[in-house]
């Protein structure tokens, strides 16, 4: 089978809050998945003194 692959990056709330905001990122998920979009993986980005400063989620979905 073959797969489409997206992926989105969400930042931090700022440079010293290293929360992400949960209702961007329930959002995000809802709109991806009427697109038909299944969340695949998600790889933290680290930044300032290894606190995380952004998400990568990639999602897929079959050709």
């Amino acid at each position: 089978m073959r797969w489409q692959y997206i992926t989105d990056l969400i930042h931090s709330g700022g440079f010293f809050s290293m929360s992400i905001d949960r209702g961007k990122l329930e959002s995000l998920l809802a709109e991806r998945s009427t697109e038909g979009l299944e969340l695949v993986s998600v790889i933290p980005n680290l930044g300032y003194r290894g606190g995380m400063s952004s998400v990568l989620l990639i999602f897929k979905r079959p050709l």
